[in-house]
């Protein structure tokens, strides 16, 4: 799992590169996001099935310059809005 994790944290990265402070949607499978989440949180992957994720759902992190907050964990049946850039 070590090697999703790094993988998740070096394609945020690169997201983050590119589009800077811009909303942007990644899609994967339900232990990648597991994995990114909880480094994000300072989770140890020792705790990582404590982190629920369900298929299809939708989970929001903002990661900025000044840390990460988690918006939203496994959301299925709410509704969001992306903020204009």
């Amino acid at each position: 799992m070590l090697d999703v994790e790094y993988r998740m944290i070096g394609a945020i990265e690169e997201i983050r590169e590119r589009h800077g402070d811009a909303s942007v949607v990644v899609i994967s499978q339900c232990d990648p996001i597991r994995a990114l989440i909880a480094h994000f949180c300072g989770i140890v992957l020792d705790c990582l099935e404590r982190v629920a994720i369900d298929p299809g759902s939708i989970s929001i992190l903002e990661i900025g310059d000044n840390g990460t907050r988690l918006v939203a964990l496994s959301e299925r049946n709410a509704e969001f809005t992306v903020p204009a850039d």
